[in-house]
C-alpha cells in the first residue's frame, strides 16, 4: 500500500477510537463454516476498518493475556482442545501411578459468544486491569448489527445484545477476560 494510503487508514482507525461509533452500513455478515468433524463454526464477516483495527490491536490484547498467563487456567497452545484432553490422561495416569487422585474441568463453549453481557465484561476489565481504550471501541464494533447467511438465504440485519464477535483477532481474549475469575475461583478450591 502506498504510504498515504497507509497514514490515512491508521488516521481514520485513531479518529475512530476516540469516538467508537459503528456505521449503520457497517453490519457484520455471519457465515457458517463446515466442521471436518461434522456441524459447523459461525464466522463474522466485518467492515474493512474493523478488521484491520482488531488485527493491528491484537497485540495489546496479547500482553493482557501474558500478563494474566495461569496455565492451568488456559491450557495450551495450537490446538488446546485436543491437546487439554491428551494432558488429562495423562496426568490421570500418573496420578493413579502414584495412588494419588486427579481431577480436570472442561468447559464446552459452544454458544458463549452469543451470551456475554457486555456490562459484565466491562466489569471484567475493571477489574483485571484490561485497557478501557481497547474495550470501548471493541464492544463498539460487537454491538453492531449482524446479517445471517445461510446458504442462499440472508436475513434482514438484526440488532444484538450482548456477544462477542466469532473470527474478531480479539473474541478469544475477551472469551478469557470474563472466565478469568470464575476460573481462578473454581481452581482455588
Amino acid at each position: 500500500l502506498p504510504a498515504a494510503f497507509r497514514y490515512r487508514l491508521f488516521d481514520l482507525m485513531h479518529a475512530w477510537e476516540e469516538d467508537p461509533v459503528v456505521e449503520p452500513d457497517w453490519v457484520h455478515v455471519m457465515v457458517f463454516i463446515p466442521k471436518a468433524d461434522g456441524g459447523f463454526r459461525p464466522i463474522a464477516l466485518t467492515a474493512l476498518l474493523l478488521r484491520v483495527w482488531s488485527k493491528i490491536r491484537h497485540s495489546e490484547a496479547a500482553a493482557w493475556e501474558n500478563k494474566h498467563q495461569a496455565g492451568f487456567i488456559w491450557g495450551v497452545s495450537g490446538k488446546p482442545c485436543d491437546k487439554a484432553g491428551w494432558c488429562h490422561n495423562l496426568w490421570e495416569e500418573a496420578a493413579v501411578g502414584q495412588l494419588q487422585a486427579m481431577g480436570s474441568f472442561f468447559i464446552d463453549i459452544m454458544k458463549f459468544f452469543d451470551h456475554v453481557s457486555h456490562e459484565v465484561l466491562h466489569e471484567q476489565a475493571q477489574d483485571l486491569d484490561f485497557p478501557l481504550a481497547l474495550l470501548r471501541p471493541l464492544l463498539a464494533m460487537y454491538s453492531a448489527p449482524r446479517i445471517v447467511s445461510v446458504g442462499t438465504a440472508c436475513s434482514l440485519p438484526l440488532e444484538v445484545y450482548g456477544t462477542i464477535l466469532p473470527g474478531c483477532s480479539i473474541a478469544t481474549t475477551a472469551a478469557r477476560l470474563i472466565m478469568y475469575a470464575l476460573l481462578r475461583a473454581i481452581s482455588l478450591r
